[in-house]
């Protein structure tokens, strides 16, 4: 999802199980696209991320490679883990 974000593409995501409807509800309130709970709806939800301006995504994109992009993500969270 974050590398999807940090190149302003916007998401369909179908959220199923463990983190994902967290992650889901995260894409969706930051603007980086849309969350449907049937798959049998995959088809309006990707017409409608097509047809919304892609202004947020693009923006959040820049933001993320900006702060140093995915790799700069994966480094903090390694550096938390061997703290612990």
């Amino acid at each position: 999802m974050l590398a999807a974000v940090e190149a302003g593409v916007p998401m369909v995501v179908v959220p199923d199980s463990l983190d994902k409807p967290q992650a889901a509800r995260r894409v969706a309130r930051a603007g980086a696209g849309v969350v449907r709970k049937k798959p049998e709806r995959l088809r309006n939800a990707v017409d409608q991320v097509l047809a919304q301006p892609r202004h947020r995504v693009r923006e959040l994109g820049r933001a993320i490679t900006a702060a140093g992009g995915t790799a700069r993500a994966v480094d903090l969270v390694e550096e938390l883990l061997r703290r612990r």
